[in-house]
Order: C-alpha cells, then structure tokens, then sequence
C-alpha cells in the first residue's frame, strides 16, 4: 500500500510572496521538500519569490530546475506569470 506522502507530483501555485514564510508562520516549501514528490510544477507570479524557493528545495532537498518559461495569461498588462518543473535528483 502507497504512504500518503509517496507523491509522484505537487503542483504549487502560491500567492506572490512565494511558499516560503516567515520563521513564526507555517513553510510551506519545507513541507513539500519533507514530502519528496518526484517533481513539483511552480507556477509563479514573481520570479524572484520563485527564485528563492527554489534555491531552498535544492540546497535542502535535492531538487533540480528543469525548466522554466514565462507565461503571459494577461496579455495587455506588464503581468508575466512563471511556470517551473522542478525534479527529485536522485
């Protein structure tokens, strides 16, 4: 039988200060990197913040960036949203 954490995929689509928190609120980042789902799609409105994190599930977690691009679901606006694949290393 499977364990509820043997995730093959997350997909996080965080608000624009990313899944990384203060020290005093919950990590969301550091939940999924406990996880260790085989890959995570990060969809982002701020690339720094997306930057960041993933800097974190690599450095803690082992996690590679695969891919990123920009997407621009809003078209007449200077808003770009980032799409990221990040995978496990092995």
């Amino acid at each position: 039988m499977s364990s509820l954490y043997d995730l093959g995929s997350v997909v996080s689509i965080p608000h624009r200060y990313g899944i990384t928190y203060k020290e005093d609120k919950q990590n969301v980042v550091d939940a999924i990197g406990k996880m260790k789902p085989h890959k995570i799609v990060y969809v982002s409105c701020s690339v720094s913040t997306l930057a960041r994190d993933a800097k974190i599930l690599h450095e803690k977690y082992g996690y590679e960036l695969k891919e990123a691009f920009p997407f621009d679901q809003f078209p007449h606006s200077m808003h770009v949203e980032s799409v990221a694949l990040l995978t496990l290393s092995n």
